[in-house]
């Protein structure tokens, strides 16, 4: 830390102690005390970098369950305010829920069941929303409305 104050201090380029935090990641680390400009770092357990919620243990289930509440809540506005009918559907889901879903996913995606089921429960719902499929497996539905289950497009990486 020293070297980093050392270096700003050089070229005038001066950070702000109040908006730096410290997150110990692992269990052996140990849990020092850090200071810049002579002002102590205020420790967390989890921090959110260009949106994607990273916690101490490196574990994506925190990110994952907001990932799927955000998901859920949009399908709930596409659910009470559009037709459903699939031409409408598939368009809204692709556009507005999926990419919520996608969003970084190579740098926090589930590896847990419970995350895995998490996200694939979203889509599960908004397959379900096409009154003429909600009677068939989820397998099926998906192949019928063109899409793929989220744990195979993590997979085979295709995310666009």
């Amino acid at each position: 830390m020293s070297r980093l104050d050392e270096w700003s201090r050089k070229w005038l380029l001066n950070f702000n102690a109040g908006k730096c935090k410290t997150m110990h990641v692992g269990r052996n680390n140990l849990q020092a005390d850090y200071h810049l400009n002579g002002t102590p770092l205020q420790k967390t357990t989890e921090e959110k970098d260009l949106g994607i919620l990273v916690s101490c243990d490196l574990k994506p289930s925190q990110h994952v369950a907001k990932v799927a509440a955000k998901a859920n809540g949009r399908l709930g506005i596409i659910k009470r305010n559009f037709i459903r009918d699939r031409e409408i559907l598939v368009p809204l889901y692709l556009s507005l829920v999926r990419p919520v879903m996608d969003y970084g996913v190579q740098s926090w995606s589930p590896y847990l069941v419970k995350d895995i089921q998490a996200l694939e429960k979203v889509q599960r719902r908004a397959t379900k929303l096409v009154p003429e499929l909600s009677h068939l497996p989820y397998e099926e539905r998906c192949q019928r409305l063109g899409l793929q289950t989220l744990s195979d497009r993590r997979k085979r990486g295709k995310h666009s």
